[in-house]
């Protein structure tokens, strides 16, 4: 991110008011009329990141939302948090055996299209399947890329559920992030589900030895296996504090409407 600011300082010198000294500015653009709800849900963040004398406010034009910070030591805390959409996907995994059927006759198909013969294709490992050929499946599952595929189930890439409605951050309070007791740079995601959501994440859980994948923004932060039904609280394991606070910040703060683009940068002062 200290590359990209360099360049756009001067862009930013152009589009952005003076501030405070020592301090930083960030501009970010949204969808049409998207600004407003977006400056809430990042002043929100911001709090809960305990960001102080920081002012999160709409630009003229409905599109565009800048961001002024007085201490441009948390420039980069700002930057992880306010660049994250923060949705959060609650998915049911399918079954490791389940999900090696379905990844054999994945291959299995890809190899037809490209062009091999049948007894050859039947062949063919799963290992060898392109992202490009990882497709949503017409039942309702859909591939995601495995972020620890050294665990069980061993394999780069887990099979979720999508056809049923998915859990997402709106359904978390009361989120923390903690240091893990397992090890230094250990850190865990705490939350508490909201009475409304209990019942939908008790039928998540309800499958013991399943795995559950939290997929934030389109990519799988863990896929825990379920030892127990939960209903009212749970944890994400991370590695990383600043990773951990940014996550916890986000979904503490709830969605964006869209993805950020970033506009531009100014640092004030020295």
């Amino acid at each position: 991110m200290r590359g990209r600011a360099a360049v756009a300082l001067v862009a930013a010198s152009a589009i952005l008011p003076a501030g405070e000294e020592d301090g930083a500015e960030i501009l970010y653009e949204f969808g049409e009329g998207e600004a407003p709800a977006a400056a809430r849900v990042l002043e929100k963040r911001l709090q809960m990141l305990g960001v102080e004398g920081a002012t999160v406010k709409p630009v003229e034009g409905g599109k565009r939302v800048v961001v002024l910070l007085s201490d441009r030591g948390r420039l980069e805390d700002v930057q992880a948090v306010a660049e994250r959409v923060g949705r959060l996907e609650f998915r049911r995994c399918v079954k490791p055996d389940t999900a090696g059927y379905f990844n054999r006759r994945l291959a299995f198909d890809a190899a037809l299209k490209r062009g091999v013969e049948a007894e050859k294709a039947r062949d063919v490992p799963a290992e060898s399947l392109t992202p490009a050929e990882r497709i949503a499946w017409p039942n309702g599952l859909r591939w995601y890329v495995n972020p620890h595929p050294a665990e069980p189930p061993k394999d780069d890439w887990i099979l979720c559920e999508i056809d049923r409605p998915a859990l997402t951050e709106a359904a978390l309070e009361d989120v923390r992030a903690l240091r893990s007791p397992g090890g230094e740079d250990q850190w865990e995601i705490h939350f508490s589900v909201k009475a409304d959501f209990r019942d939908k994440m008790a039928d998540l859980t309800s499958k013991e030895g399943v795995r559950l994948a939290m997929v934030l923004d389109g990519e799988v932060l863990c896929a825990p296996v379920v030892r127990a039904q939960l209903t009212r609280s749970g944890a994400i394991s991370m590695s990383g504090e600043r990773e951990a606070r940014s996550i916890a910040a986000a979904l503490g703060g709830g969605a964006l409407p869209s993805k950020p683009t970033f506009v531009a940068e100014k640092r004030i002062g020295r």
